[in-house]
């Protein structure tokens, strides 16, 4: 009791000079390794500094986590601590004043201005709980904060920001009908005040899966092991994915859709020592991938039962045509599983390229553009590190290139302060400026409007995702109209403003005139019963503008 409410006193007097406030829903990997980054984030000083509390921790997980417990507080001291009260408790307790000197002492300081909710633990089912309860509690606070101002009170709900670690498709739903959840009666659950503040947190899901392939196929995009468009016509691009499970089932589905690029004909073949069950939960949550076919008549995606030790797999591989292209990713379950893999596929490429029935480009360099690839699933650090110096050259075919890590999943930057999420909403932004007819120059310049685009952002779970993948996007459409140096760039962190800046509109020739007349041209043409007609708008357009108009299809086609 006495070590607890010491703690309390330590948030307390913690607060005062801290502007930002990081509750942690408790122990776990992932909130462990966003903490240590938030460390690294916010050094003190001039720099600027965190709170930092462990919530809902019990006496027993204290005693077996002391080690890290004690690190936390070695390198912060005074800045973290740990208590056995819920995350939502601590959201109301941290805005009210204790009695006596520590009341005194907060009544000269703001409250925090930003307050992150992180629910990163391992059990996902305890989560989403949390969160929830943490939405809840928010709402509840920031009406009761500013009953007689609507404003106010969502203002205040804007200095919150919810992140929860979840592994299920139906949580989406689940966060969703928060805001527009009905009772047996048909009647709204929440008032419009209420949801208004709602719609005002930033409420992020995570899912580990698919935070890897993104970053995966961003970080590492497809058209690394490509050559120049512009100097080859017709490409064949094989992806191979090992291990369908998790990680490995959502890098398969993000290949299928993000590997949408013009002259590339793309293959995605899966691996598994189960492939039977692999491919009979795709064929029923994804008929359509299942059952595309490519203008050569065979499928686009093929799931086959083997696994790199077998010779099956080797015979698989040794199907692949002379000049294919090769991007080959290993996702099982394990680290060192990841790592065997991907050096016994690397052996037998080896074994193809000496025996001349696979063939790599030649004289090609830099970002190791043109040569194939080999990407283990590798979680841990340490390990991560070794995989990457067992290839010395960056131009050497089928070189290793790990990826996943638990610490990059999980960096402050890739959550917090995600550059893809800026973008997403810079994406959200651009759109509502499209369908709004008061906008002069619509879509050209597009701006946050701090008050309607969070919400529309956040009124679906589906909208932020569509608009997530739409950014992704992105790099493949600049790389496939040629602009390769633009689209290498976005991979970059330095590159936040890229979409908006002169360099990117200079570099596509994008001007007011023609974004307009291609916008309008979508909006629906002033002859919308002449079909012959409208094709012959659309064909003008692209006379006019090839390049707009190109990266307008690829949207359209992917």
């Amino acid at each position: 009791m006495a070590r607890e409410l010491l703690n309390d006193a330590k948030v307390w007097l913690s607060r005062r000079n801290c502007d930002t406030v990081f509750l942690f829903s408790g122990i776990g990997e992932g909130n462990f390794a966003l903490a240590r980054d938030v460390m690294r984030t916010f050094p003190g000083g001039h720099g600027g500094d965190a709170l930092i509390v462990f919530c809902n921790v019990t006496a027993e997980e204290r005693d077996a986590n002391s080690s890290t417990f004690d690190w936390f507080a070695d390198k912060r001291w005074g800045k973290v601590a740990v208590t056995s009260r819920p995350l939502s408790e601590m959201i109301v307790e941290l805005d009210s004043a204790p009695s006596g000197l520590v009341r005194r002492l907060l009544l000269r300081h703001p409250k925090a201005r930003r307050v992150h909710c992180v629910a990163f633990s391992d059990n996902c089912t305890g989560n989403v709980e949390t969160a929830v309860n943490a939405i809840e509690t928010i709402t509840r606070t920031a009406g009761g904060c500013h009953p007689d101002s609507d404003e106010m009170a969502i203002r205040e709900a804007r200095r919150y920001s919810v992140y929860c670690l979840h592994d299920s498709q139906e949580d989406e739903l689940l966060f969703d009908s928060l805001v527009y959840g009905e009772s047996s009666t048909g009647e709204t659950l929440l008032s419009t005040r209420e949801r208004g503040i709602r719609l005002s947190i930033e409420v992020r899901l995570v899912s580990y899966a698919e935070e890897q392939a993104m970053s995966l196929l961003t970080t590492h995009p497809l058209f690394d092991v490509l050559e120049d468009p512009r100097s080859k016509t017709s490409q064949e691009l094989y992806v191979l994915v090992v291990g369908l499970e998790g990680c490995g089932l959502e890098i398969l589905k993000a290949v299928y859709w993000i590997g949408r690029m013009r002259g590339v004909g793309l293959h995605v073949w899966g691996f598994d020592c189960n492939g039977g069950k692999a491919k009979d939960l795709l064929e029923v949550t994804c008929p359509e991938m299942m059952q595309e076919t490519g203008p050569d008549g065979k499928l686009v995606v093929s799931i086959f039962s083997a696994d790199p030790s077998t010779r099956d797999f080797a015979a698989v591989l040794g199907s692949l045509p002379r000049e294919s292209k090769v991007y080959a990713v290993s996702a099982l379950e394990e680290d060192r599983l990841n790592l065997n893999a991907a050096l016994m596929m690397r052996r037998l490429f080896d074994n193809m390229l000496l025996e001349g029935t696979l063939v790599c480009p030649e004289g090609l360099c830099g970002n190791g553009s043109g040569f194939p690839v080999i990407l283990p699933l590798i979680h841990s650090s340490e390990l991560s590190e070794a995989a990457k110096r067992m290839t010395s050259d960056k131009n050497e075919a089928f070189r290793l290139e790990p990826f996943g890590r638990t610490d990059e999943v999980f960096s402050y930057q890739n959550v917090v302060d995600s550059i893809w999420e800026r973008r997403a909403l810079a994406m959200c932004a651009a759109y509502q400026e499209v369908w709004d007819e008061g906008v002069e120059n619509r879509g050209t310049m597009a701006t946050f409007d701090v008050g309607a685009i969070p919400k529309e952002y956040a009124q679906f779970e589906i909208k932020k995702l569509s608009n997530r993948a739409n950014v992704r996007h992105i790099p493949y459409r600049l790389w496939s109209v040629g602009l390769v140096r633009e689209a290498r760039a976005l991979r970059e962190p330095d590159a936040a403003t890229l979409l908006t800046n002169e360099r990117c509109h200079d570099a596509l020739s994008i001007d007011a005139n023609g974004v307009r007349a291609l916008l309008e041209q979508y909006r629906g043409s002033d002859n919308p019963g002449d079909t012959l007609l409208m094709r012959a708008e659309q064909d003008q357009l692209r006379a006019e503008h090839p390049l707009v108009c190109g990266l307008a299809e690829l949207e359209h086609d992917r």
